[in-house]
């Protein structure tokens, strides 16, 4: 009994410990998500909001190293965003479309 309580609190303690660069991610995910899923419903104003928490997220990339699979799920994420962008506002994104 004793042996599998230490192993439960070993395994608690080992899946709380998330990196902060994981963390970074998954909030990064869930951004991305959420962005994706309610673009259409944003007021302007929302949508500004939204654009400055994405370049907060941008700003904090440049601090941080990421192996090649991390950087793979960045660039996915971001090219999501850049999407989102266009579908948003077409007309002012049109330079975004044909890169």
């Amino acid at each position: 009994m004793k042996k599998y309580l230490t192993l439960l609190i070993f395994c608690i303690i080992f899946i709380s410990c998330k990196s902060k660069k994981d963390k970074f991610i998954d909030d990064f995910g869930v951004f991305i998500n959420q962005s994706e899923a309610y673009y259409k419903e944003y007021t302007d104003e929302e949508w500004e909001i939204t654009v400055l928490e994405y370049l907060d997220f941008e700003s904090k990339l440049n601090q941080m190293k990421f192996d090649e699979l991390e950087a793979n799920q960045i660039k996915d994420y971001k090219l999501r965003f850049k999407k989102i962008k266009i579908k948003r506002d077409p007309l002012n994104n049109i330079l975004e479309i044909f890169k």
